[in-house]
């Protein structure tokens, strides 16, 4: 089986890209071996093109994104250290610097060019937000685009699936944050307006509008807890779930509920 890959406008045109994401099936080695599914994103900001946990993809549609974005892309922002993925190969082609939070420094096995903290300024505008500082520096940017879609990039913080007909939303800070800490971090991604979540495993999302809010859906987090399980409620058409996970050593995380296929879909 080889790696295969799919490109998807999520804003914009084909001719007149804003956002495009690109999905890759590829052999997870190390200790997964398995073959899974990465999303990597390429966002068209005024300044030049930025790239979110790039993959390389399939040799075949290499030419068809390179057409898209043409010269050099800005930058690679990695959501954590551990989507670090092909971003040095990339860095080599066209000379674009990595950029990740300064939290993960210890657990990259590359050299990323510069180290962030939050608030500082990121290639094309781009804004984040450190959900936490232990082991691989989980991070959400933000960006907005021209039209005033404003899109999240959630990495490995924010899975999801279909269930019965229902998208759930699956929470989780790698390493072993307390609870306190947990609800902080995610209660301040839920006081954000997002129009589209973009996972690194996974389609971007619509967000709900809430009834008579128009476009707009202001999520606002209600986190139950019984034991380590949670319950997020986001205001809005549906009620989604998510639950707390932890590292257990290595790369390899435990959930406190098992998950099934993940699917996208619009």
């Amino acid at each position: 089986m080889e790696p295969s890959t799919t490109i998807h406008v999520e804003l914009g045109t084909a001719d007149a890209p804003i956002l495009v994401r690109w999905n890759t099936r590829a052999y997870w080695t190390e200790l997964f071996a398995k073959w899974g599914r990465d999303d990597a994103y390429a966002i068209f900001t005024d300044d030049g093109v930025v790239l979110i946990n790039p993959r390389e993809p399939a040799a075949k549609k290499l030419t068809e994104l390179e057409s898209g974005w043409g010269g050099k892309p800005l930058a690679s922002l990695l959501t954590n250290a551990w989507n670090e993925r092909d971003c040095y190969g990339f860095r080599e082609r066209y000379g674009s610097p990595v950029w990740s939070a300064a939290g993960g420094e210890a657990e990259h096995e590359g050299e990323p060019d510069q180290f962030f903290v939050e608030g500082d300024d990121l290639p094309g505008g781009i804004e984040a937000m450190v959900l936490s500082d232990q082991f691989c520096g989980d991070t959400v940017f933000f960006w907005t685009a021209p039209g005033g879609e404003r899109v999240a990039f959630v990495g490995d913080a924010v899975s999801a699936q279909i269930r019965d007909g229902e998208i759930d939303f699956h929470l989780q800070i790698y390493g072993r944050p307390t609870l306190d800490d947990y609800r902080a971090a995610f209660q301040r991604v839920a006081e954000q307006e997002i129009d589209m979540m973009c996972l690194a495993h996974g389609a971007a999302w619509l967000t709900i509008p809430e009834s008579g809010s128009g476009t707009r859906w202001r999520t606002t987090s209600c986190i139950e807890t019984n034991g380590r399980r949670q319950s997020c409620r986001l205001r809005g058409r549906s009620r989604r779930t998510g639950h707390w996970s932890e590292r257990t050593g290595g790369r390899v995380q435990r959930s406190v509920e098992p998950g099934g296929d993940w699917e996208g879909r619009r």
